[in-house]
This record gives C-alpha cells, sequence and structure tokens, in this order.
C-alpha cells in the first residue's frame, strides 16, 4: 500500500498537502476566533449602553432628589397633599368626579362608509401612493 501511495505521490506532493492541511487548520481557528471576537465585542458594546443608561437614569434621580429638597416643591407639595394656601389666597375646591362626564365629545359621522381595502390590494395602494408621492394612509407624517 505503501509503494501505491509512493508511486502516486512523491515527497513535494506530501509536502504540499500538508501545507495545505496546516493553512487550512490556521484558517478555521482564525475564522472561529474573529467570530468570537466578534460576538464578545457585541456584548460589550451592548453593555457599555446598558452602562451609560443606568448612569444617566443615576444623574435623573439625582437632579430630582435635589428638586424635592427644594422649598418651591415644599409648597407644591403642602398645597396638593394638605390643601394649605398662603395667607391672603382662596381655596376653590372642584369636583372632580363627574368632570370627564360632562365634556361633550365629537363623533364623527359620516352619510358614506368608505371601502377599506385589504391583503394585497391594500399593499399594491399604499405602494402606488408611495410612488406618486402622496401620503400613505394610515402613516403619520
Amino acid at each position: 500500500m505503501i509503494n501505491k501511495i509512493q508511486k502516486y505521490l512523491s515527497f513535494n506532493d506530501a509536502l504540499l498537502i500538508g501545507a495545505l492541511v496546516v493553512a487550512f487548520v490556521i484558517g478555521w481557528n482564525t475564522l472561529s476566533a474573529m467570530q468570537r471576537n466578534y460576538s464578545l465585542q457585541q456584548k460589550y458594546n451592548r453593555l457599555s449602553a446598558e452602562v451609560e443608561l443606568k448612569v444617566l437614569e443615576n444623574q435623573n434621580l439625582r437632579y430630582k432628589i435635589e428638586y424635592l429638597k427644594t422649598s418651591g416643591y415644599l409648597e407644591l407639595a403642602a398645597r396638593e397633599k394638605f390643601n394649605k394656601a398662603l395667607p391672603g389666597e382662596t381655596m376653590v375646591y372642584l369636583p372632580n368626579s363627574g368632570a370627564k362626564e360632562q365634556a361633550p365629545t365629537v363623533k364623527q359621522v359620516s352619510g358614506e362608509t368608505q371601502k377599506v381595502a385589504t391583503g394585497w390590494r391594500a399593499n399594491v395602494m399604499a405602494w402606488r401612493q408611495f410612488l406618486n408621492g402622496k401620503s400613505i394612509p394610515g402613516q403619520n407624517q
């Protein structure tokens, strides 16, 4: 069997095959390392964004604490929670319940109903309106 191999492969051919195998292994390991580094970089970016968000939330809470310590907030809180007023002010109490029931609501009533396309027809109509430069119904621009 070795004689058959020696018949078809010389030392240079075996050396070339060995070099190709080594190059393939090195390439494979390089690609796996690149993939691992990419996933680690994505994880690092996500965690960095979360840390930055938490820092901003922390700063926002500090500002809120400072605001809650001010005399202006204490005055507003006393007025709201304890119904306190400054000397010379008159308090007017309005009913809380029933305000929504008394407010008039506007209902749009139209004599004719417009048929709305659904499915693929709605898609075709939306594309046609988009290509003609018209606003697409249902989209807020």
